[in-house]
């Protein structure tokens, strides 16, 4: 209840700062505009859209933000994206979440809730409306692994839970036969373990562009590895 009163006195104490501005600076003729009323209101909400999006450091999110630019139309149309956890949370955020109407996720995610969670009629619930990108599966590791079989029994992460690396990276691994021991945190935190050596690798599931890998420097004491059977003859 105390940060929720100083919210409120904060928010109190801005409204009567933006007052005081426009009283001395603002004609009569050039105020700002008054709130709504009630029934404009209820039209303008029956064309809001919430669109699921992903999480800051990701792609989803930024496909999110494009999509609300391009299809604004003011009162006639407004996508409103959404911060969320990732591509597999916005399934279930699609299917429990009020006020989200639409959700970005990868292929392989409804499979794995229609084949593996066997959400009953998940079909008839969800509606494929379009392809947007190829995500990629990216591996930064450091550099004494030089190939996915090195990761044997190390430390993975697999980013924040419901995150597209969560499902598909897993499986990457699982098809493989590698046994690595999966970690579950925030990209950011990762590679900083992964360079102070308490984990082996990090691996991220997006499109292009992605902030995480383009900020990173070329020979900073990691690598990319290659996504393949290195035991394969």
């Amino acid at each position: 209840m105390r940060h929720l009163a100083l919210l409120f006195l904060g928010l109190v104490a801005l409204g009567l700062y933006t007052d005081f501005l426009t009283s001395q600076t603002a004609s009569p003729s050039t105020k700002l505009p008054a709130l709504v009323e009630q029934p404009h209101r209820a039209q303008v909400n029956e064309w809001t859209i919430g669109l699921a999006g992903g999480l800051l450091e990701g792609t989803l999110i930024r496909y999110a933000a494009d999509i609300a630019k391009v299809l604004d139309d003011g009162e006639n149309l407004r996508v409103i994206p959404m911060v969320t956890y990732g591509a597999v949370n916005n399934v279930n955020d699609l299917l429990n979440l009020r006020g989200v109407d639409v959700a970005l996720t990868q292929a392989d995610v409804l499979d794995h809730f229609k084949r593996e969670l066997k959400v009953p009629g998940i079909e008839n619930k969800i509606r494929y409306v379009c392809p947007l990108f190829r995500s990629e599966a990216h591996i930064l590791a450091r550099e004494e692994f030089r190939t996915l079989r090195d990761l044997e029994g190390r430390k993975v992460s697999f980013g924040l839970p419901g995150m597209a690396a969560n499902l598909t990276g897993q499986v990457i691994f699982q098809r493989l036969n590698i046994k690595i021991e999966p970690v579950f945190i925030d990209n950011a935190v990762a590679v900083e373990r992964m360079r102070s050596g308490e984990i082996a690798a990090v691996v991220q599931v997006v499109g292009k562009p992605n902030a995480l890998f383009a900020g990173l420097k070329p020979g900073a004491g990691s690598h990319s590895l290659p996504i393949e059977d290195s035991s394969a003859s």
